[in-house]
């Protein structure tokens, strides 16, 4: 086996937590570091933490008189060991300092192997809470998927990208690489990432706002009268119940918890420890045991120093302080850990901080700064659960945004779908108030967030993007020429007269006169009419 094909088998083996093919596979010829090295990975994997900084932590001693390649993955290894121990001193040094200090050298890795080095590097990055820098060193997230003719993936390096991007708020760009991780994962007949990756889906879909299938989902990976029994196998159960909770499924996820070690959580590194004992500690809360919440709460202690952990503890804190009473404190609590969740580019765990310190300002009497929490909380959260949330809280305290551009129409009340199947239908703003006995100063509100929900500039713009939503249109009284077709058809588009003209090569005046003849015609008083004919009751024109 060619040294290049080596490293990419050592990283596979370490990656399904493999520890006798690694040993395998660490030749003479290699130095003993770098055997070292991928064997605490897999030892890590198996969720032998401990085990894995002593051997982690050897290959770091031993790989000071080896090459740049080897010392790479020796620090690389040794950092990501300790995301899976709790620190006692906030001070501790876990390598990641010298490692980052080191990245230089991989632009001088044979490219051949350079996937490899970085995955490690990232997984390292990753893993103690450092996003911005995993997401520098991981580059264009396009060459994960494009890896050397003849190299043969894995499972691990391909789901790298989604995961980072799935906690730094863009589960929409997650989905391609999730995709092809499992792909990869069922081809090799590797049940366990295969099941580690389906979970790592539902809970991208969930962020996307696609919120069916939970229940096949729960049925299909596990039985949940069955404890996992590595790291791989607890992250899957970690993956479905962060996807209950991203839904306000709380019981549902501490039910998964539970199985899966809770609170302790055994064989999950610190920073889903963290999170899924935030998940308890919410649910608790949810049903008033404060005392049940404060316990667990003690779980989290010994890992306030940890990078990967600190924003999540302190935002269980918070939490806390807020369910006692404890308004001012909680707010002080969530806007550190939200400063803090932002510089390390963690913005999914900064959006959930801040709305919990939303919450308490709230309770302060603060409406307006916790209103524009709640905004901040709609602009980078990217999770379609923690956007719903914050909606309802915004609107809660009487306010409610515009919806982002182009967010459709589940982004509608149900009021203002009502207004969009009239406006639709050609009504004005004066005859919808009076159908709807409101103000026309509500529906103009109204129409404006009609308008920025189905990604369109005027009325006429709205039938198209209502397909399915509206009952048909009455068959239009008369034919039209082929001129008059062509006209209404760009009115249909949202396209004014002057931009019609341009199209069809004549004056405004005449695009006006055949507008005019067609409003007649088809004995409607608006444009919005026209283009509601012309999506819903297509006709012929004179010939």
């Amino acid at each position: 086996m060619g040294s290049e094909a080596l490293y990419w088998e050592l990283a596979a083996a370490a990656s399904r937590g493999d520890i006798a093919r690694v040993q395998a596979l660490s030749s003479d010829s290699l130095h003993p570091a770098l055997g070292l090295a991928f064997t605490g990975g897999a030892e890590f994997v198996v969720g032998d933490f401990e085990r894995a900084v002593i051997t982690t932590e050897r290959a770091r001693i031993s790989s000071a008189d080896a090459g740049a390649l080897v010392q790479l993955f020796a620090l690389s290894f040794r950092v990501l060991a300790s995301a899976g121990v709790a620190w006692e001193d906030p001070t501790t040094d876990d390598g990641f300092p010298e490692l980052w200090g080191r990245r230089g050298a991989l632009t001088a890795i044979d490219h051949s192997i350079l996937p490899v080095a970085r995955f490690a590097m990232v997984e390292a990055a990753f893993a103690t809470g450092r996003f911005e820098q995993a997401a520098e060193v991981l580059g264009p997230v396009d060459d994960v998927l494009q890896v050397g003719a003849g190299i043969r993936p894995f499972p691990a390096l391909l789901l790298q990208p989604a995961r980072l991007m799935m906690f730094r708020g863009d589960a929409a760009a997650a989905r391609p690489h999730l995709d092809a991780a499992l792909r990869c994962a069922q081809d090799q007949g590797d049940d366990i990432w295969t099941r580690c990756v389906k979970a790592a889906t539902v809970f991208a879909a969930v962020q996307c706002g696609e919120t069916a299938g939970l229940d096949e989902a729960d049925r299909e990976l596990f039985d949940l009268s069955i404890a996992p029994s590595g790291y791989l196998d607890a992250a899957a159960f970690a993956f479905l119940a962060y996807a209950r909770a991203a839904v306000g499924q709380l019981s549902k996820a501490e039910e998964i918890l539970r199985v899966a070690g809770g609170p302790r959580f055994g064989y999950l590194q610190v920073a889903d420890r963290a999170l899924c004992c935030d998940i308890l500690i919410a649910a608790a809360l949810e049903r008033g045991d404060i005392a049940e919440a404060e316990l667990i709460v003690a779980e989290l202690l010994p890992l306030t120093a940890h990078p990967g952990a600190h924003v999540v503890v302190e935002q269980a804190f918070a939490r806390i302080d807020a369910a006692g009473g404890r308004m001012i404190e909680a707010a002080e609590r969530a806007a550190v850990a939200a400063a803090r969740a932002v510089l390390a580019g963690r913005y999914r765990d900064a959006a959930n901080v801040r709305m919990v310190r939303a919450r308490a300002l709230a309770a302060l009497g603060e409406s307006e700064q916790a209103v524009q929490e709640y905004l901040s909380t709609l602009a980078g959260s990217g999770d379609h659960g923690v956007e719903r949330l914050a909606l309802r809280q915004l609107r809660l305290l009487g306010r409610r945004p515009r919806p982002a551009l182009g967010s459709g129409w589940t982004a509608l009340s149900p009021r203002e779908r009502e207004v969009a199947a009239l406006v639709a239908g050609g009504q004005s703003n004066r005859v919808i108030a009076a159908t709807l006995f409101v103000s026309e100063r509500t529906v103009e509100g109204h129409v404006s967030r009609i308008l920025s929900a189905l990604g369109v500039t005027s009325r006429s713009g709205i039938p198209a993007r209502m397909l399915g939503h509206l009952d048909a249109a009455s068959p239009p009284a008369q034919q039209l020429t082929p001129r008059q077709q062509l006209t209404a058809e760009l009115v249909a588009t949202g396209l004014g007269n002057i931009e019609i003209a341009g199209r069809l090569g004549v004056s405004v005046k005449t695009v006006e006169k055949n507008i005019t003849e067609i409003l007649r015609r088809w004995q409607l008083t608006s444009r919005t009419g026209i283009a509601r004919m012309i999506i819903d009751a297509p006709v012929l024109s004179d010939l």
